[in-house]
């Protein structure tokens, strides 16, 4: 087994159940710093949806907008850093630019709660 870490995130919460039957599956690849997008079919098989889309280095945690329109990535690097995607109609990642800086390395609790309108991202050793 190596050292690569995978985080299988389900986005099962906040994601609108009129544009996907079952939600979209994202996975965070801290070994390649990328995140894939696969979307399940009524028996939990997987088919990739694209290719995997570059984050910022090791992305541990995947946060989804109450719309299901973007999804966040906070990538645990020093300085910490969030990567920002539109989500399509199919449930693919579009990246929406450079990684943006927010200080130490973060953690970021998903998904974001409906009804919200801001990510909230701390310290690591501040979160409960």
């Amino acid at each position: 087994m190596t050292t690569r870490a995978i985080l299988l995130t389900l986005a099962l919460l906040g994601f609108p159940a009129a544009a996907h039957a079952v939600p979209p599956v994202y996975v965070t690849n801290q070994g390649s710093a990328t995140v894939s997008a696969f979307k399940p079919d009524a028996s939990g098989a997987l088919t990739a949806i694209g290719g995997p889309v570059a984050t910022g280095a090791n992305p541990s945690e995947v946060a989804l907008t109450p719309d299901g329109r973007f999804a966040y990535v906070a990538n645990s690097t020093t300085p910490g850093t969030v990567s920002a995607f539109a989500i399509g109609a199919d449930g693919g990642l579009t990246s929406l630019g450079a990684p943006v800086a927010t200080g130490p390395p973060i953690a970021v609790r998903a998904p974001l709660a409906s009804g919200l309108n801001a990510l909230t991202v701390a310290e690591p050793w501040f979160v409960t």
